[in-house]
């Protein structure tokens, strides 16, 4: 059994899935499964003991993430791989590289107007006024 130095290590990998599920209901599962690798590189980025904002995690986490959010194509998937990368910022913010999450954010905001994605745009705009 694996020793966490505090409950927010054992609780991370929660931390990370938890945004998305919360959308679950409405988002089909072909979405999940075409997501999967992205969290799946997320608990490798979690992982690591090095705390490296450069992690192959992380950069594998990104690079499918943004491959997968060109696939979709209805404003309803659209904003479930928003939600991907915003929970992919999510989890570096926790893991301590900011740079990253505020890229992600800002990527976010920039590629998602108004309107159809109001609640992708403040979820984005919270986690950023959030930042140090």
């Amino acid at each position: 059994m694996k020793r966490f130095r505090c409950l927010s290590y054992a609780l991370a990998p929660a931390l990370f899935v938890i945004p998305a599920l919360m959308a679950a209901p409405a988002v089909a599962a072909e979405n999940w499964q075409t997501a999967a690798p992205v969290y799946r590189a997320l608990v490798d980025f979690n992982n690591d003991v090095a705390r490296s904002c450069g992690n192959n995690g992380l950069r594998a986490a990104i690079e499918h993430a943004r491959r997968i959010e060109k696939e979709f194509s209805t404003v309803e998937d659209r904003a479930f791989g928003a939600g991907v990368l915003m929970d992919i910022a999510d989890a570096a913010a926790v893991r301590g590289c900011p740079e990253v999450a505020r890229e992600l954010y800002d990527g976010v905001l920039a590629a998602y107007a108004p309107g159809d994605f109001d609640a992708v745009r403040l979820r984005a705009e919270t986690a950023l006024a959030a930042l140090p």
